[in-house]
């Protein structure tokens, strides 16, 4: 069986090593999933230790070999938790350990979507999204929604008939003003425009657990009601705001200015449209208590539990095991569908491990990793 280093590399708040998490994460059949999926983000550079453990999980699905069985030392004797004081629904195993599956291209799936959201800004459609359970936050963004709506309406509206002002404009501090303006809020709507795709394709069968199969789940709760309609509801009010409706302000802006009869009143209507696109991340600090990093991980944690199907992706070594507690270089083959792991030997040699990945998910799950690991860079740094 492959191994990979179990040195201390970073350390986590919890004095643990990231590599020492990961490795017991995959080689055991530890309940710490929300535990791993909260170190994802922190990762950085040393994700080279999970792509290696990643690889080497892979290769034992493909021999059949199970994860190592524990004696759990969570939900006994004095140590039991209630489902409330963690926001679950009460269910009668709650303190049975279980042998939860990893699926690691659902686990890289969600690697990739937490990278690219790493640093966004989360708006109020967002946060009722991930937190699609809340009320409160839900009713709020059906609020705010609307507020945009009806503002945006007025001015279109109200100043849709008086193109004869604008094309008879001629007053230069208005039009030097339009050109400023325009020019900032093209920049603007291009930042909000990207920032809502970036959301909206890292949730879609991700960062969603409500769409996760029911046949799928791991943990089957009785009774429970998942709700799909809200978070749907949620994500769309933020596309139509953030993506759809944001592509035309720039043009609106433009002629809206137009319309202006003095330098001031240009001034004025150029952030009046900047201000009805803004409401939705204006009204973030009633939300300031919720942890937004916790609630991706909450949504992410059933994704990554869907059972693996081998014949989806199959992985078999080549070349000596990954030498442990030493610095580890990544290379992703995509076309020879190839992850080659060299591990430090000496400061001028490196041992070579090759991971050769086969199935339907395999071009997927390399094009990804590709695209998301740092530790890449790391080895395409060394060439420059």
């Amino acid at each position: 069986m492959a191994k990979a280093s179990k040195e201390v590399v970073v350390e986590s708040p919890e004095g643990a090593s990231t590599h020492q998490l990961v490795s017991d994460f995959f080689r055991t059949d530890i309940m710490n999933h929300c535990e791993f999926l909260k170190q994802l983000n922190e990762f950085g550079g040393e994700d080279c230790y999970l792509i290696a453990e990643i690889c080497n999980r892979l290769v034992e699905q493909t021999k059949g070999v199970k994860a190592q069985a524990v004696a759990p030392f969570y939900g006994v004797a004095g140590d039991k938790v209630d489902p409330s004081e963690v926001g679950h629904i009460a269910r009668d195993d709650f303190q049975k350990h279980k042998s939860f599956p990893r699926n690691c291209f659902n686990i890289m799936m969600v690697y990739a979507a937490l990278t690219g959201l790493d640093g966004h800004e989360y708006n109020v459609y967002e946060l009722a999204y991930l937190n699609s359970d809340s009320s409160f936050v839900f009713y709020i963004a059906q609020l705010i929604f609307a507020i945009q709506s009806i503002l945006l309406y007025v001015v279109v509206s109200d100043n849709a008939l008086h193109y004869d002002i604008a094309f008879n404009q001629k007053d230069a501090s208005v039009i030097l003003i339009d050109a400023c303006t325009t020019i900032f809020i093209v920049c603007f709507c291009y930042a909000q425009f990207t920032g809502a795709q970036t959301f909206t394709k890292a949730v879609k069968g991700v960062v969603g657990s409500y769409l996760v199969k029911d046949e799928d789940l791991v943990i089957q709760i009785i009774g429970a009601n998942r709700g799909k309609w809200r978070p749907e509801l949620c994500l769309m009010m933020n596309q139509i705001v953030n993506e759809y409706a944001i592509s035309l302000a720039p043009v609106i802006n433009f002629y809206f200015i137009l319309l202006s009869s003095n330098a001031m009143d240009a001034l004025l209507n150029g952030f009046s449209l900047l201000f009805i696109f803004e409401l939705d991340d204006y009204i973030l600090p009633l939300f300031a208590g919720i942890d937004v990093e916790d609630k991706l991980v909450i949504n992410a944690h059933d994704f990554i539990m869907v059972p693996p199907v081998n014949e989806d992706l199959s992985c078999k070594q080549i070349g000596p095991d990954v030498i442990q507690n030493v610095k580890l270089y990544v290379s992703v083959q995509i076309e020879s569908k190839t992850i080659n792991i060299y591990s430090r030997v000496s400061s001028t040699k490196y041992n070579k491990t090759s991971y050769v990945f086969d199935g339907p998910q395999a071009k997927k799950f390399l094009t990804m990793a590709d695209e998301s690991l740092l530790c890449v860079r790391q080895f395409k740094d060394i060439h420059d």
